[in-house]
């Protein structure tokens, strides 16, 4: 599917940065030409970008000169700031008048990132820094995967030059103001025109964000409660001699029996992984083993040896265990003990879905029910010491 190429700018002042921009994406490999343009703007910024680049012929001019293909740019292309009550702002400096921008933009690319045919490329720069703020966070919160953002400048001098908004085919001398203040002459030749694709976290699909979302505020508000709400997955550490298991900063009280257990299963985790290779665990339940298997001769002696450490390697411990198990350890004596190992998890844990990656999960299978733990393998610490 070939996508619309949208041009999204954050300000109209400079409306150099306009002409500049495109230019520079016209410069790519390959080229990326503007199907639409959208421009934030104050009623006075409009006025002048559309006076110098429509009415005076700069985009125009710009296209002809390097072959470009005509961009779609008009009056209609500005989306116009408003205050509160809806008029019109002449520039934006109060809090109300800020937030109301941020309103507009956040809205604004949300909805353009609705629409799954387009491609968005936003550019930073000009105007209010404030305006760059929003847009910049806004679209980290909207964006998709294939979306850019950019911040468009240029060679010293250049800058904010009313003489200069693209690099022509023809170098030429144009006025500028020196350090002094005196009226000097620059080559269009030592100009440059940087084009830097900002990195982007994507947070589109990580934090769900409601349709009905109508303000900057709001969003901010609404993706700040998903993020709270996310799992994030905390170190597993396990030190058997002095009997303490914390998830992250947060200590577990099992007994010594249900410690014994819960590294088994964490042993697991780490000896058998069949998928070695695969960045993280999310998904996989290749550790996973049946019950039946943790009863085996080899299962019981690893995890009678932990029993040993968690007693200061008290050989008497371990075989008073071996003994014991000879007669009572069974699938249903392991079922138990997993059940009360997440409960005690769930109580510790601040809510149920933080719980998740450190209880021993099961796979239902009739006859063949699966266990194992969640957290990531390169999470989980075992010492003795």
């Amino acid at each position: 599917m070939n996508l619309r190429e949208v041009f999204v700018f954050a300000s109209a002042t400079p409306p150099q940065l306009i002409t500049e921009a495109i230019q520079a994406m016209a410069f790519l490999d390959p080229p990326v030409y503007p199907d639409d343009i959208y421009v934030f703007s104050t009623e006075t910024a409009k006025r002048r970008a559309v006076s110098r680049l429509i009415e005076g012929g700069v985009l125009a001019s710009l296209c002809a000169e390097w072959d470009i293909p005509t961009v779609s740019f008009s009056e209609e292309s500005f989306i116009l700031l408003t205050d509160n009550s809806g008029e019109s702002l002449d520039d934006i400096v109060t809090l109300e008048e800020s937030e109301s921008a941020g309103d507009r933009i956040s809205v604004f690319l949300s909805e353009l990132a609705a629409i799954p045919s387009t491609r968005l490329h936003c550019f930073l720069g000009g105007g209010r820094q404030t305006l760059t703020f929003y847009m910049g966070t806004a679209f980290q919160l909207v964006a998709r995967q294939w979306d850019r953002m950019y911040h468009v400048s240029v060679s010293r001098g250049f800058e904010r030059n009313d003489s200069f908004f693209y690099k022509p085919k023809q170098d030429m001398d144009i006025p500028t103001d020196g350090a002094d203040g005196s009226r000097q002459f620059i080559n269009t030749g030592n100009a440059r025109i940087f084009l830097n694709e900002l990195p982007l976290i994507y947070l589109r699909d990580k934090i769900p964000l409601s349709r009905q979302t109508s303000s900057f505020r709001s969003m901010i508000s609404e993706g700040q409660r998903e993020l709270e709400k996310a799992h994030v997955v905390m170190p597993v550490s396990l030190n058997l001699s002095e009997r303490m298991l914390f998830f992250g900063n947060i200590k577990v009280v099992l007994t010594p029996l249900q410690l014994m257990v819960y590294s088994a299963f964490l042993r697991n985790k780490l000896d058998r992984c069949s998928h070695d290779k695969r960045d993280g665990c999310k998904g996989c339940s290749g550790c996973f083993i049946t019950l039946v298997e943790l009863t085996s001769s080899e299962a019981v002696d690893a995890m009678s040896r932990d029993y040993q450490a968690l007693y200061g390697d008290d050989h008497y411990k371990k075989d008073i265990l071996m003994e014991k198990w000879e007669r009572n350890l069974d699938v249903e004596y392991l079922r138990q003990q997993i059940s009360k190992i997440n409960g005690a998890i769930r109580k510790t844990m601040p809510d149920e879905s933080s719980a998740i990656a450190y209880q021993i999960s099961a796979i239902r299978q009739y006859g063949r029910s699966r266990y194992g733990i969640r957290a990531d393998r390169s999470k989980i610490r075992i010492s003795n010491r």
